[in-house]
């Protein structure tokens, strides 16, 4: 579902500072989401866990996750029936091979560097989700607390989100990428280094992580250019295997991030649903605040060095684009 849904702005309009503005109100919606799942997660996985229990047990992950997937299917129907189609292609489709596709892909060099970029940053942000509830639960040592701490991340992000659009317009996507991650890096070395006992300023800290989480709309919008860029050398467009090319970053983001996460937490000597060990401790913060921190300042430096397509490179191509088409139509 992803796929199709990212490869819409493009074409929806030619012009960067839509596309921005729906990138922009894509993290918007996403992070009111996040926002409600984070506020009643917790709540709704005591209900169903067994009766008195002050932590969340198998039976309440297993309710919490069959609720949401319940909620989520007449959602998805709602999109579907609802959404309409109504730029049709300019000509019949044509036959392609999977190795006509790897190949186009593998061509795209823009498309390749922003593909690292997201899988380091994925792998920070997505690997991060899938373990901060152990750095809540046994560091901070307040199951309680995890909406407040997770809610925080979330408001500010739709703050931030709202600011994207002219964070662009003044410093550009590849920049305002960068500061993203730098400042997404800095909020997490601040968090690995407060007492677990500072609860206002752990709060504070991931309230700054979530305001920094820019990277997303930036990246969608970049991915964008690289696709204009292709086709302009190329003739061949393909938003469906570029944004395909995101989706894949994510998962390997969420696969790798989780899995080594949890790994790493075991080598420190964590044990679940135990009293955690000094070194066990050490190793859950390290896990959730400065590896991701490292990744993410990978990210930037990705970014920074191999990243060389400028916006106003970007805008030229697709006028080059609108008129060469414009052209076509004539003929």
């Amino acid at each position: 579902m992803n796929i199709p849904y990212g490869a819409l702005a493009p074409v929806m309009t030619q012009d960067a500072s839509q596309r921005n503005a729906i990138n922009a109100s894509r993290n918007v919606g996403m992070n009111i989401g996040i926002l409600i799942i984070n506020g009643l997660s917790s709540v709704i996985m005591l209900k169903f866990s067994a009766p008195g229990a002050e932590v969340a047990d198998s039976r309440g992950y297993f309710y919490t996750g069959l609720i949401y997937a319940i909620i989520s299917i007449p959602c998805f129907l709602a999109v579907f029936f609802t959404s309409k189609e109504h730029v049709m292609p300019e000509k019949a489709p044509e036959k392609f091979s999977l190795l006509d596709t790897l190949k186009n892909l593998a061509a795209n060099k823009s498309l390749m560097v922003m593909l690292f970029i997201m899988i380091f940053g994925m792998c920070a942000q997505m690997g991060r989700i899938g373990v901060v509830i152990f750095y809540i639960m046994y560091n901070v040592g307040a199951f309680a607390l995890i909406p407040v701490i997770m809610l925080s991340p979330s408001i500010c992000g739709i703050v931030s989100s709202l600011l994207v659009p002219v964070a662009i317009k003044k410093l550009g996507k590849k920049n305002t990428m960068i500061a993203g991650y730098v400042g997404q890096a800095l909020s997490l070395i601040v968090l690995y280094f407060i007492p677990y006992s500072n609860i206002s300023g752990i709060v504070i800290a991931n309230g700054l992580f979530g305001f920094f989480n820019v990277a997303f709309p930036c990246s969608l919008s970049m991915i964008a250019d690289s696709v204009d860029e292709y086709e302009y050398k190329t003739g061949v467009r393909s938003d469906g295997v570029a944004y395909a090319t995101y989706g894949l970053a994510q998962k390997l983001g969420t696969a790798i991030g989780s899995s080594c996460g949890i790994l790493i937490m075991a080598a420190f000597g964590y044990v679940a649903n135990a009293q955690q060990t000094p070194e066990a401790l050490h190793g859950i913060n390290f896990t959730v605040n400065l590896l991701p921190a490292i990744l993410f300042l990978i990210a930037a430096v990705i970014t920074l060095f191999f990243w060389k397509l400028k916006d106003s490179e970007a805008d030229e191509i697709r006028k080059k684009l609108y008129a060469r088409k414009e052209q076509g139509s004539s003929d």
